[in-house]
């Protein structure tokens, strides 16, 4: 989901509070509401991080490297 697909549910639980009359419904809704406002944060959040990956060599070749004596010795 987006960023503001998130928001837009907690908005709907939001009105849906504001009408609700019974308690226990109110609380679930805001508290579903305050849910859907996190994942929106961490949904902004995460569209800003730039993961890099970088495939590492198998474990063949860094034992070749490894075992290989260095200009000095």
């Amino acid at each position: 989901m987006t960023p503001a697909e998130y928001r837009a549910k907690a908005i709907w639980h939001l009105e849906i509070a504001e009408r609700d009359s019974d308690l226990d419904s109110k609380t679930e809704n805001l508290t579903l509401a305050l849910s859907y406002m996190r994942l929106a944060q961490l949904a902004d959040k995460n569209a800003r991080t730039d993961l890099v990956y970088e495939t590492p060599q198998p474990v063949q070749q860094q034992q070749q490297q490894q075992s290989q004596p260095g200009p000095d010795k």
